[in-house]
């Protein structure tokens, strides 16, 4: 793409924002909420120009996901903008939801709880909080009750 392509509005740091926004809170408790995140990891971020990313590190949705892009490149971002919220569901979007054997399931959860600050009765009511039905789908078959 030319010089004059990449500074249309396809790569400006303004349609970047647009482009997080439309993928973060919008769709915040939405049923397709975990189709919504999974388009972020579709994203070239590597173009992304850094300040639109760092500003989705507040969003309750994309936050986790930004930040994670943002260290995959190198940058800096505090993640302490990042809310509970964020983090609870990149937890949740990385369990194996119905792959594998229930063991494994359970243990991925497991290893999740643990660095999780309050433990798993926390790290539950964050996801649940974040997207009550996709943390039931996940763990419900682990015999995890929400919150």
């Amino acid at each position: 793409m030319s010089a004059e392509g990449r500074t249309s509005r396809g790569e400006t740091a303004e349609a970047w924002s647009e482009l997080l926004a439309a993928l973060g809170a919008v769709h915040a408790h939405a049923s397709e909420g975990a189709a919504v995140r999974a388009l972020f990891g579709l994203l070239d971020t590597a173009s992304a120009p850094p300040g639109a990313l760092r500003g989705a590190l507040r969003d309750p949705v994309i936050g986790a996901y930004a930040l994670d892009a943002l260290r995959t490149r190198g940058e800096d971002a505090d993640p302490v903008q990042v809310p509970v919220s964020a983090r609870a569901l990149r937890v949740l979007d990385r369990l194996p939801a119905k792959k594998g054997p229930l063991e494994s399931r359970r243990a991925a959860f497991d290893a999740a709880a643990a660095d999780w600050p309050g433990g798993s009765a926390a790290l539950v009511g964050a996801m649940a909080e974040a997207d009550r039905h996709g943390t039931e789908r996940a763990l419900g078959p682990l015999g995890i009750s929400l919150p």
